[in-house]
């Protein structure tokens, strides 16, 4: 099964490597026989590999051809792991990565890392070397993504974006390449856990086009808001969605009946709908924008017995699926809506503050956003030893790469000697620390730090130069984190 450009490594595993090796097992040219063992987890996870290069292919007993030149995983395509320079392939037929991605195995644990320029991924029971990037343009192969794995690491992930790149085809769901989908023989030809009208390759299908475009026009209206209930029995069957989670890519609705809604905003706020199913039974349910455009999904998908707040904005239509789980269901859904109204002094919606009027320059402008330069201005003076502050009193001015959507607190100091300044931000909610050279410029960010829960320490030593001006915010990691906190600056 491949759900996404991640989990295809994670799913095959060594298995798949160790069909990249030499067909007796044993090592090419520039190798050893010996094999040794990767690191073993479940999930995925990644550490930041070394600098150093490996010489040789030897030590991980898995290489093959090539000689004995430093190993390759460059993500340059190949069909085995002899175009690979003693590397492996992470092969089309395998992994689904178009035309193959020349990579190594790797073992953080056992000291072999991989070569400058890419990172070691633990993926299921192997790891392998994947080339980082900065930018879209590093990943020049077909395909291949400039993709964040979650933490802020990039690094090129193979796939595709096109039946050409494939040996047979692209499968527009998963962006891998496979068994290309039939769109009326109930089965799921490309393994992606999707099949016939569901799939994105389908769309097009002249049957399946005309019961999506069905389904859309008999959806159930919403807008009123109110209670409903249903049951899936009966429903149609033509529509499903790969949904984000914690383990990689799921389906939703795979092969699964569901009921379509519909909801046409004439005022922008906070739509909320409350889903229940009895004991026992459960269904995935998830919004678009456009019924019969998965490309228009949002970001989430949720479950039964959930309450869910979706800001919407007038004039806008939004669509959502009831689809069972495992087996039709009956459902419930309570539907209620909150208008956004500017200068009401509750900040809702695309509101970023509210303080009860519509005038602009005192932090909060005429339309409800945060004047982030007010609050700069306002930036409290950042002092040796302990800074006590609370974030529940001040409003979301800044944002950072480690978390910050709740509330800040902004600091700034100019530094009186080169060397280092430790901070450490006590609290016994989840907040963070990031520093900036300018405070109204998310680019200028030198540093962040939200790696603890709350009742935690974080700590970061910050380099400083004689002169400088920093600044120091206190962030939320999201609405409901804020409260007070100590913020402990130490020179070392």
């Amino acid at each position: 099964m491949r759900f996404n450009r991640l989990t295809a490594i994670t799913l095959f595993g060594a298995g798949a490597l160790m069909a990249c090796g030499d067909d007796d097992g044993t090592g090419g040219a520039g190798g050893g026989a010996e094999t040794t063992a990767a690191t073993t987890t479940t999930g995925v996870s990644t550490t930041t590999a070394a600098t150093t290069t490996t010489n040789s292919s030897s030590s991980t007993g898995m290489a093959e051809g090539g000689g004995g030149g430093a190993l390759n995983a460059d993500a340059e395509p190949c069909g085995s792991g002899e175009d690979c320079n003693g590397g492996v392939c992470l092969t089309e037929d395998a992994f689904g990565w178009a035309g193959g991605y020349c990579s190594q195995l790797c073992s953080e644990g056992l000291m072999i890392p991989c070569e400058a320029g890419s990172i070691c991924l633990t993926a299921g029971d192997a790891s392998v070397c994947i080339k980082s990037c900065e930018t879209a343009a590093d990943c020049t192969g077909a395909g291949q993504t400039c993709a964040d794995l979650g933490d802020g690491t990039l690094v090129c992930l193979g796939g595709c974006n096109d039946d050409a790149q494939c040996q047979v085809s692209c499968d527009n769901d998963s962006s891998l390449c496979g068994t290309a989908e039939i769109c009326d023989s109930a089965m799921d030809e490309d393994a992606d856990l999707l099949q016939d009208c569901e799939e994105i390759d389908c769309a097009a299908d002249a049957t399946c086009s005309t019961a999506i475009a069905d389904a859309c026009a008999e959806a159930t209206d919403i807008s009123a808001g109110g209670s409903f209930s249903g049951t899936t029995v009966g429903g149609t069957n033509v529509f499903a969605r790969v949904c984000p989670g914690l383990f990689g890519n799921y389906p939703a609705g795979s092969n699964m009946n569901e009921n379509v809604f519909v909801y046409n905003a004439t005022a922008s706020g906070i739509l909320t709908i409350e889903t229940s199913a009895p004991p026992d039974f459960d269904f995935d349910f998830y919004m678009r924008t456009d019924c019969d455009d998965a490309a228009t999904n949002g970001p989430s998908c949720f479950v039964a017995n959930s309450t869910v707040d979706f800001q919407v904005t007038a004039g806008q239509s939004y669509y959502f699926y009831v689809d069972a789980y495992l087996a039709d269901t009956d459902y419930d859904l309570d539907v209620s809506f909150i208008e956004q109204v500017c200068g009401d002094n509750v900040t809702i919606g695309s509101e970023t503050c509210d303080d009860g009027n519509l005038m602009p320059g005192d932090g909060c402008d005429a339309t409800c956003q945060v004047e982030v330069p007010f609050y700069c201005n306002a930036a409290a003076t950042l002092n040796v030893g302990a800074n006590n502050g609370d974030t529940s009193t001040s409003v979301n001015a800044l944002f950072a790469t480690c978390g910050g959507d709740g509330n800040d607190v902004i600091y700034e100091f100019t530094a009186t000697a080169t060397g280092d300044v430790e901070l450490v931000l006590s609290s016994a909610s989840d907040q963070g620390i990031h520093v900036r050279s300018t405070c109204d410029d998310a680019a200028s960010e030198i540093a962040c730090v939200d790696s603890a829960f709350g009742g935690t320490d974080e700590e970061l030593t910050l380099p400083v130069t004689q002169g400088t001006t920093y600044v120091v915010t206190v962030d939320a990691y999201t609405p409901g984190d804020e409260g007070p906190f100590t913020l402990t600056v130490t020179p070392l």
